[in-house]
Formats: C-alpha cells, sequence, structure tokens
C-alpha cells in the first residue's frame, strides 16, 4: 500500500512541470517490462479479538457400564426375635383334637393335651406346625399339663372320660420325652378326675380333682409314688350333676393356693399351714363375677390370669377376700388353658361346651390363639 501512495505522487510531480502540450505523435512502442519492485514489509499482528460466546452442548455421552449386583440378604425369618411376629393361632393337629390345657417351658415351647386324642403336641418357638411330644394313643385323654425346667419335668394328667381307664398323673422328660414317673390314686379311689397342677415353694404336687371336688398331693415327685387325698374342701364340689368343680389352679408364691370351680365359678384360696397340710380356705368375691372359669396361671403374689369356658381371657387381682377383673379378650371358642410365653398370651380353645358336650362339629382348625399380653 506505501509503494502504491509513492509511485502516484512522483507521477503527479512530472506532470506539472512539462510545457503546453504538443501534437500527439504516433503511437510508441510497447516498452519492456520493468523489474519487480522490492515486497512490501508484513504488517504488525493486530490485537487479539475478544472471546466468542459458548457453543451449544453437545450430545450425552455414551451410559457407562452396569455396577457388580450387591450380595443378597440375609433370609428373615418366618417369626421375629420373640418367636411370635405376626403369628395368631397355632394349629393343632387333626380333626379331633380338643384341647384341654396347656403349658409353656422357660424357653417358650408350649406344650398342648388333647383330651380325646391322648396325645401332647409340642410348638417350639418359630415353629408352626406341631410335633407329637406324647404320640396320639399313648394315653386315653390328657386334661392337666405343666412344665417344670428345675426338673426338666412334664406333668401330665391322664384321664378317660368315660372311666374305663384308671386315672393317673405322670412325668415325662422334657428333654427326651420319655416317662420319669408315675403317681397313682389309691386303689378304693372312684370317679376321680385329676384336672390340673401347682407345685409350691417345697415342690410339692398338687392336683386338682374335677368330679370328686378334692386336691391331692405327692410331696416327692422324683420316683414312682401314690398321691394322697390334701383337702375336700365343700367350696371346691360342683353342684350340677356331672359337672366339674375344682379346676384351675395355681400357688401364690408364699403359702396360698388359689382353686377356681368349674361349676359355681367360684375362686378359692386355701393357705398351706407351715406342716403343709390344708389350711382355712376362703372364699374370693369376684367382681364381676365368673361363669365357667378353667385354666389358671399365677402372674403375681396377687393377681391370676384366667380362662372363663363362656368365652374370655381375664385376669384376677386379689385384695384381701375380693377379686377384681379386668377382661383381656372376649369372643374366644371355649377357651380351656391359658399359658404366659414370648411375651404374648396363649389360649387353647377346647371347643368342649360348644362342641364335645353338645354333639356339634367343631371349627376346625383346633388351634391356640395368641393374645399380645399387657
Amino acid at each position: 500500500m506505501k509503494t502504491f501512495v509513492v509511485s502516484l505522487f512522483l507521477l503527479s510531480l512530472a506532470i506539472g512541470c512539462t510545457g503546453p502540450d504538443g501534437p500527439t505523435g504516433p503511437a510508441g512502442s510497447k516498452g519492456d517490462v520493468g523489474d519487480q519492485g522490492p515486497q512490501g514489509s508484513t504488517g504488525l499482528d493486530g490485537d487479539t479479538g475478544p472471546q466468542g460466546a459458548t457453543g451449544p452442548k453437545g450430545a450425552a455421552g455414551p451410559q457407562g457400564p452396569a455396577g457388580a449386583e450387591g450380595d443378597a440378604g440375609a433370609p428373615g425369618s418366618a417369626a421375629g426375635a420373640s418367636g411370635v411376629a405376626d403369628i395368631a393361632q397355632l394349629d393343632l393337629p387333626g380333626p379331633a383334637y380338643y384341647p384341654e390345657n396347656l403349658t409353656a417351658s422357660a424357653d417358650g415351647t408350649l406344650y398342648v393335651g388333647s383330651l380325646v386324642t391322648g396325645e401332647v403336641a409340642k410348638l417350639a418357638p418359630g415353629e408352626v406346625k406341631a410335633t407329637a411330644f406324647i404320640a396320639p394313643g399313648s394315653l386315653k385323654g390328657v386334661a392337666g399339663v405343666l412344665a417344670d425346667d428345675s426338673t426338666h419335668s412334664l406333668f401330665v394328667a391322664s384321664v378317660d372320660l368315660q372311666f374305663k381307664v384308671t386315672p393317673s398323673v405322670q412325668r415325662y422328660d422334657l428333654n427326651t420325652g420319655m416317662l420319669a414317673a408315675t403317681f397313682t390314686f389309691p386303689a378304693a379311689t372312684t370317679g376321680v378326675t385329676p384336672n390340673d397342677f401347682a407345685l409350691d415353694s417345697a415342690h410339692r404336687l398338687y392336683v386338682s380333682d374335677s368330679f370328686g371336688g378334692k386336691l391331692w398331693r405327692v410331696t416327692d415327685t422324683s420316683a414312682d409314688a401314690e398321691l394322697s387325698m390334701w383337702t375336700s374342701e365343700a367350696l371346691l364340689a360342683p353342684v350340677s350333676a356331672n359337672a366339674f368343680g375344682a379346676d384351675g389352679i395355681t400357688f401364690d408364691g408364699v403359702s396360698n393356693l388359689f382353686v377356681n370351680n368349674n361349676d359355681t365359678g367360684k375362686l378359692v384360696r386355701i393357705a398351706i399351714n407351715g406342716d403343709g397340710s390344708a389350711g382355712p380356705a376362703q372364699e374370693i368375691a369376684l367382681n364381676p363375677a365368673l361363669s365357667h372359669p378353667d385354666g389358671q396361671r399365677q402372674l403375681s403374689a396377687d393377681t391370676l390370669l384366667v380362662v372363663d369356658g363362656a368365652g374370655a381371657l381375664v385376669t384376677v387381682k386379689v385384695t384381701g377376700a375380693t377379686g377384681a377383673l379386668t377382661p383381656i379378650a372376649n369372643g374366644l371358642d371355649g377357651p380351656t388353658g391359658v399359658a404366659l410365653a414370648r411375651g404374648s398370651y396363649w389360649v387353647s380353645e377346647g371347643q368342649l361346651g360348644t362342641s364335645l358336650l353338645t354333639g356339634q362339629p367343631p371349627h376346625l382348625p383346633f388351634v391356640v390363639k395368641r393374645i399380645v399380653a399387657y
């Protein structure tokens, strides 16, 4: 650009110094091409311009590989740590079980006797299907059962409601299921029906006799022995024909037995004298009254847990000569026994008054009902 401007300037000076124009001469011949002038110098670089705007977002890259699968979690148990989870009931085998009583060992295992099939079913914590502790048909019928962890024993009332087989009380080993001892009634005794059990602080075994309205006792349960009558208190006798009298029985942990009367609905307290003999008996006035009390367990020195054959589970708070009832559950199907285990109450629904004694078909399956303890 600078060389081009200088050439025009020199040309203009040459034109300004000439005289007037003469006549036009002939066209001159084309001159030789002049030498190429020197190349102009390169211009200086300009300043850097401002940064341009951010371009549009690029497309997403391909998906990365899937992560490795984690280890499988541990399988959940069918029941919670207490062995109950959401279990509402435990089914008993067969169409004619008719449970009369149940008990629980210290580890929460339930033992349920059958009045008709003569067996005892066993249900350990977490199990929903019963196994046989005493096989069906081994005994004519089973009424009361009581687990005693101190001697690893299960006491069983062997009965026959037709009185064709002599009743007795038997002790089985909890670990092996083997018969360990048999306790018999005196030979001349008739109409005796062992029903339920209690052990006192001296480990003497008391047996309620429902048809006879008596209490029997054996002082040493380590070997075969004969039971002796402990009391024939009139408050324990039934007043209706072919009815049960003395039924559920418990020890208060101090010096008294509590016995209920299934026929009259009465609750009776009987003192144990210092020499082991039967002391005075006292009726506990219940409010409200019980209809047909059956299975019974001792929750504390003054509180009982009782099932009523009319369909209820209650606690009885004893104060002096009175007992205040608090309902726990209603609508049970002929309850016959109760136990406290695994943080719950367990009730055998015997259906004796609704099926066995009426000839009506039972509601199947026979069950042990779980009721939340409070």
